[in-house]
């Protein structure tokens, strides 16, 4: 061994003279030096002169035979701003690193880089990882500075193709990132471009899974501090833009400060599509809203759009839409219906006017049609239901019918049928307690309009039946009156009055009949008296 290192010295010290180079050779190191300034010069150079070399042949080859990992293989080192270790290659690889166990390529830099790798038509860098059953990082990047620990850039204007592209043939994630802050970052400078743009052929194209009990935390955030979108999803075919899933939490939340928090575009199929497939009570959208702008606002800008700007169906057993105002003041309302302009056109029963109810054709005893209920604890209500057959408007309070608007003179009738009537005897006589009655003229408060009419307070006294005792939920007393009553009143005073006049008919034909006699009899004394003078 000593002599063969002897030999190389001595043919070393010969090159001398030609390459300007010296050598040291000791029993644990060897240094060969080279002073030389000149372009392409070396201190050691290894040739490989076949043609046709074997498998893993080389013409510099550094072994490490140590057990532990503080060993190198090759090490290259460089003092200024050149490479440590530089290979190249015309068609195959200039450096390649290769290990059983350990690290096939380690790059360390104090100042510059690393590990670079550079190809003029080529991979300008490969990382095999050959063992199937390994399970180690084929490439893994360690920084303990603050710069990037990975920096890709195509400074080529021209090309179109991927910055980095991995293929993934098996069952885990082609890219996984993990990070106290944003475990991904992506920049677009570009008005056109995507800051991320995933192509799924068959499924989908990002899936963000978020495991944290946390209620802010998010599994994707999308954030746009212009006027662009955070989130885009795009799709060109009959599938899915954006996907959001959740088992217990959101599938998709959007914030904005200031801009929309959710916009969604389609140009064929569904703009947005949100479906609860468990059994989870919770909203399938839910929208809260802390700014002072619309919670929700649907716009349809196409004129002659047929179509309803909102449509819900709904199979279950709840409501379609369930409207609820909230405010701690009471201020607001809680569904304000309303159109900017009238439709001027013919009569027709499509829906062209402000607010509409449609029911189906079934009278079921005021659960069908419009109602109106108080959520206090009686759940008072009155139900509106259009009749088909006639055009009739049935009002119905808490599901009995109380009376109809007549579809062909809209007169205003109440339920009297005989046969829906209980504990039937004749009234009381009237004509005495109508001549009490003062009809009075009065204004109402608020209004300057003359009116006339009954005081409550006086017909309470003599018609308890028409006057009414109310209560407001404010706790408010009042009494209000049914003047259509006082018609049925005023026929039993006319009745009553009736049978009056025929008993003095009867009375004056029987003063008519004794009058009669009365005359005769003076006309038959008169004829008398008569007879007598003119003897």
């Amino acid at each position: 061994m000593k002599k063969t290192l002897l030999m190389i010295g001595f043919f070393i010290s010969l090159s001398r003279l030609a390459f300007a180079q010296s050598a040291t050779i000791l029993p644990n190191s060897s240094d060969f030096l080279n002073d030389n300034s000149a372009d392409y010069s070396y201190a050691i150079r290894g040739i490989l002169t076949s043609l046709a070399p074997g498998i893993y042949t080389a013409a510099v080859r550094g072994e490490n035979k140590g057990t532990n990992d503080k060993g190198i293989g090759v090490w290259g080192s460089h003092d200024g701003g050149g490479w440590g270790v530089f290979g190249s290659s015309e068609t195959g690889m200039g450096t390649v690193g290769r290990s059983m166990n350990g690290i096939g390529l380690n790059g360390i830099s104090l100042n510059g880089s690393g590990l670079v790798t550079e190809s003029a038509t080529g991979n300008a860098a490969v990382f095999n990882n050959t063992n199937s059953a390994n399970k180690n990082e084929t490439v893994k990047i360690n920084t303990n500075g603050k710069g990037v620990g990975l920096d890709i850039a195509i400074t080529n204007p021209l090309n179109s193709n991927e910055a980095l592209k991995i293929l993934h043939s098996g069952k885990g994630s082609g890219i996984y990132v993990e990070g106290l802050d944003y475990a991904m970052k992506a920049k677009s400078t570009t008005a056109l471009g995507a800051t991320i743009l995933a192509d799924n052929e068959l499924g989908i194209g990002i899936i963000g899974r978020n495991k944290s009990t946390t209620y802010s935390a998010a599994a994707v955030v999308g954030q746009n501090e212009s006027s662009g979108a955070g989130i885009r999803g795009f799709n060109t075919g009959t599938g899915i833009g954006i996907l959001g899933q959740s088992k217990t939490n959101y599938g998709v939340k959007a914030i904005s400060e200031t801009g929309t928090a959710f916009y969604a575009e389609s140009t064929t199929g569904r703009a947005g599509y949100f479906v609860n497939i468990g059994d989870d009570p919770g909203e399938v959208v839910y929208i809260h809203n802390l700014g002072k702008g619309h919670g929700l606002e649907i716009d349809n800008l196409m004129p002659y759009n047929e179509k309803d700007v909102l449509k819900v169906v709904t199979q279950g057993t709840g409501a379609g839409i369930n409207v609820a105002g909230s405010n701690s003041d009471g201020d607001g309302a809680g569904l304000v219906v309303g159109k900017k302009k009238p439709y001027t056109k013919i009569f027709t029963t499509n829906p062209q006017v402000d607010f509409e109810v449609r029911h189906p054709l079934e009278n079921t005893m005021g659960m069908s049609g419009l109602r109106i209920l108080n959520t206090g604890p009686n759940l008072s209500n009155w139900t509106f239901y259009s009749v088909n057959n006639n055009g009739d408007l049935i009002l119905y309070a808490d599901g009995v019918t109380k009376g109809i608007f007549n579809g062909n003179t809209g007169a205003y009738t109440t339920v009297s049928d005989k046969r829906l009537k209980t504990n039937i005897k004749d009234y009381n006589t009237t004509l005495a307690n109508i001549m009490k009655m003062e009809v009075k003229s009065y204004q109402r408060f608020n209004s300057n309009k003359n009116e006339v009419g009954l005081m409550a307070q006086d017909a309470l006294k003599y018609f308890p039946e028409i006057v009414y005792d109310n209560t407001n939920d404010k706790g408010e007393q009042f009494y209000t009156m049914d003047y259509s009553r006082i018609g049925v009143i005023a026929i039993k005073a006319v009745q009553e009055q009736q049978t009056l006049i025929d008993k003095q008919q009867v009375e004056i034909k029987e003063l008519q009949k004794q009058l009669k006699k009365q005359e005769a009899a003076i006309e038959l004394l008169t004829n008398t008296v008569n007879k007598l003078i003119n003897k």
